[in-house]
């Protein structure tokens, strides 16, 4: 996406694009997850800083409408400031600070769905190298690099960015239907 834009603006220039690395979490097979009991909610999880780039106001607003249509819960892993440490303090969300790379495959294993909700265009995104790597699908942005590596309904989903309504929508049609999570492949 970045060497587009770049080509775009600078139309003789050459760019080289070099892969970021990055550590794998640990494979997670479907026999290595929990088995879900018919009840239990299904369970998405925001593993970055809580800024407003990152979208985690567009997704704590669109969530706080979805759980009301369907049982979820939103576990946030990140670090916060004072100013965005309210919108961890409600209904179903769950703030368990922040975290340490080498805790990752174990928050993987508390969560059904990674979420990535930015509302700006990233040139990477390590949370879903991450997540992918663990074998975590995760609900997206359609903008920048992780709106590039997600295919719809494949290995995830993507949704407007900024679009509080979208992703409402998106959050209660995984909830609803915890059996989407069985056709998606990392």
């Amino acid at each position: 996406d970045t060497s587009r834009h770049l080509r775009e603006v600078y139309p003789g220039l050459s760019v080289t694009v070099i892969p970021h690395g990055s550590r794998p979490v640990g494979a997670r097979t479907p026999a290595q997850r929990a088995v879900r009991q018919p009840d239990e909610p299904v369970k998405f999880g925001f593993i970055e800083n809580l800024t407003q780039h990152k979208g985690i106001e567009i997704l704590t607003s669109a969530f706080a409408r979805a759980v009301r249509i369907s049982p979820c819960e939103l576990h946030i892993w990140g670090a916060v400031n004072n100013s965005y440490k309210t919108i961890c303090n409600k209904p179903h969300v769950y703030y368990h600070g922040p975290y340490s790379s080498e805790a990752l495959g174990e928050i993987t294993q508390l969560i059904d769905i990674g979420v990535i909700p930015s509302i700006v265009p990233e040139t990477f995104c390590y949370t879903l190298s991450e997540l992918s790597s663990a074998g975590l699908p995760c609900l997206v942005a359609d903008l920048g690099s992780s709106g590039e590596r997600v295919i719809h309904d494949v290995n995830g989903w993507k949704v407007t960015p900024g679009d509080v309504t979208a992703w409402e929508a998106a959050l209660v049609r995984l909830a609803s239907d915890p059996r989407l999570l069985e056709t998606i492949h990392s």
